[in-house]
């Protein structure tokens, strides 16, 4: 179930993601209405109240996380009494919330819908609706437009509850500027062990605040124990995710507060065409794809730390189904390192017939500060 949310509101919370600007210093926000309908405006039993045009940071005093403009957010929200799917999903535009879903028992609009009625009740004054989209044997998608100022999402079940219900302002969406969907996997204080379901082969973004030992290992369905982290002291780096399994079990060693959220890039931005990165920490950079971008020969290389510096080479083939040896290892030093290292095609996979070579990621490990440039 938690994978088809993730599915569905990458689609639906449309207005919300993409009426972001790419350029910060030019609003795109769309006209907000003196008064907001009911159906816009969430309460909870604890009297906490959610709402479009609220802002991020009113927001963050509610639910405790920080919302990032350009992208739509997934908040777990799995209690005693709300199923291990259960999420609050949430987009901004230029700090401004502009798009509300929940999963989420507890959770109810003004207007009186809330999870689990009956779904043709919670519906009947959107009238019908403007699409409808199948969710296979065991859901049903459907999109209301209302008064051509909103977009409500739905998602119904099988045995005719509402299970989703999502609002957002209506603007005018580019997909351009869309830069996908960010998941919190985990957050705390201190050791940890949970477990999450996550879409594969994505981005990692880690915090930790605390001054002693940080380590963060998983272990997958395919893999054994591999470590994703192992410093001292405060952390916040974005890392490649390697797992091959869409389940993980994940451990944390901490002593202070810590966060790893999953960034799944849609298509476009999550490609890069820079030939020079700079940097200092644990790093991984965006998908660098030969056909658009000169990746194939010498690459000057820098280290200035006193630690590990370890720069590996990731070819990304097909994203669930990744042969052995997909990362090669270009360097591994303790201490300074200033040397040049090569490219070549047979350190790249082949893509699917007839698409040339796959694209690949840079993956740095280190304690320092560093450089990757391309020479020739």
């Amino acid at each position: 179930m938690k994978k088809l949310l993730s599915v569905f509101i990458i689609l639906v919370l449309l207005a919300a993601c993409a009426d972001g600007s790419a350029n910060p210093s030019v609003s795109s926000l769309p006209d907000l209405p003196e008064s907001l309908p009911e159906f816009a405006v969430f309460h909870n039993q604890e009297g906490q109240r959610l709402y479009l045009g609220m802002s991020c940071q009113e927001f963050k005093e509610v639910i405790g996380v920080e919302i990032e403009d350009l992208w739509s957010t997934i908040i777990p929200m799995a209690t005693d009494d709300n199923p291990e799917d259960a999420i609050i999903a949430v987009a901004s535009t230029d700090g401004v919330i502009t798009g509300l879903a929940v999963s989420v028992n507890g959770w109810a609009t003004d207007s009186g819908v809330e999870i689990g009625m009956n779904f043709d009740e919670a519906t009947k004054d959107f009238g019908p609706p403007e699409k409808e989209q199948g969710g296979g044997a065991e859901y049903s998608f459907m999109i209301f437009n209302i008064d051509d100022a909103y977009v409500i999402n739905t998602i119904e079940d099988t045995d005719g509850k509402l299970i989703f219900f999502g609002v957002s302002i209506k603007g005018t969406p580019d997909e351009t500027q869309r830069l996908g969907i960010k998941t919190l996997l985990g957050h705390g204080v201190g050791n940890s062990q949970f477990t999450s379901t996550s879409d594969l082969r994505q981005y990692l973004h880690v915090t930790h605040s605390g001054e002693d030992e940080f380590k963060i290992s998983i272990n997958s369905q395919k893999a054994n124990e591999l470590v994703l982290v192992d410093r001292v002291g405060e952390y916040d780096s974005r890392i490649f995710s390697p797992s091959t399994s869409d389940t993980n079990a994940f451990s944390v060693v901490a002593d202070g507060e810590w966060t790893i959220w999953l960034y799944m890039y849609a298509l476009e931005p999550k490609f890069c065409n820079d030939t020079s990165f700079f940097g200092d920490g644990d790093y991984a950079t965006l998908y660098l794809d030969p056909q658009k971008t000169e990746i194939l020969g010498t690459w000057k290389v820098k280290y200035d730390g006193d630690g590990e510096f370890i720069l590996k080479l990731t070819n990304i083939v097909r994203e669930y189904d990744l042969p052995s040896g997909d990362t090669i290892e270009l360097v591994n030093v303790e201490g300074q390192f200033s040397g040049e290292i090569q490219i070549e095609e047979d350190m790249l996979h082949k893509a699917r017939i007839g698409q040339g070579l796959s694209p690949v990621v840079f993956e740095i490990f280190a304690e320092g500060d560093w450089s990757i440039e391309k020479l020739f």
